[in-house]
């Protein structure tokens, strides 16, 4: 058995805190394609919940009659305990829920990014909350967040891209669980891609240390502003009468 030192157990600690708040909306991503691909794999059968592998099999094509777009879903209707029918309608909360064409894509899309931006922003809190308060503290929760969401903002845009281009290139209908498996792997993908852009060119230290210079240069110019302004022009202007 291995033994870690404190610093090494420390390093170890904020790695896997780093990663996992890293991929924080991929780990969801992940739980909510396995609670997806289950209910399609699963079926009720004397009061018994069955699963059947036959289910992963099961796909989903979208066509237009009538003016009107719609998903067909074609394969084990007999094993199917949620999309019983053949066809929905595209916004459907099924369909939506499983991420099924071009709408229920861009609403587990959307799902992620809001749950990635809501854990970064309680993250940065929580860690401004325990640090020092000093300059470089705030300057590293603003940059922090900046880059948290635009990093979601990218993930969002390559990944829709991706999708879109994909649909275009191939015709081929893919089973509904097959779908659920490239999303999650994209993202991750896409996740990984910038992480490492960030850790290559010290995206966001350079920010933080970007911002932080300006909060120095404020504090400069407020002090000079103190010292060389006319004492009732600068209470006026900073609202004291």
């Amino acid at each position: 058995m291995m033994l870690l030192t404190t610093d090494e157990a420390l390093d170890a600690v904020k790695d896997l805190y780093s990663y996992g708040t890293t991929f924080a909306g991929n780990i969801k991503d992940t739980i909510s394609g396995a609670k997806n691909i289950t209910k399609l794999m699963s079926y009720r059968e004397a009061e018994k919940l069955v699963f059947r592998f036959k289910g992963l099999g099961v796909k989903a094509e979208t066509y237009i009659q009538k003016g009107v777009t719609y998903i067909k879903i074609t394969g084990y209707a007999s094993l199917r305990r949620i999309l019983n029918g053949t066809r929905y309608a595209v916004n459907h909360p099924q369909i939506l829920e499983l991420g099924i064409g071009k709408a229920g894509i861009n609403a587990g899309i959307m799902s992620g990014a809001r749950f990635c931006i809501y854990f970064a922003a309680a993250q940065r809190v929580v860690e401004f909350i325990f640090s020092d308060h000093s300059g470089e503290a705030v300057a590293a929760f603003i940059g922090n967040i900046t880059m948290d969401v635009a990093k979601v903002i990218v993930t969002i845009f390559v990944t829709k891209m991706v999708v879109a281009g994909a649909g275009i290139m191939f015709s081929v209908t893919l089973p509904i669980s097959a779908g659920i498996v490239l999303i999650i792997l994209l993202g991750v993908a896409v996740t990984t891609g910038l992480m490492y852009l960030d850790e290559e060119f010290h995206l966001s230290k350079k920010l933080i240390s970007s911002i932080d210079k300006g909060m120095e240069e404020h504090q400069k110019v407020t002090e000079w502003n103190v010292k060389n302004a006319n004492p009732y022009l600068y209470t006026m202007l900073n609202g004291q009468y």
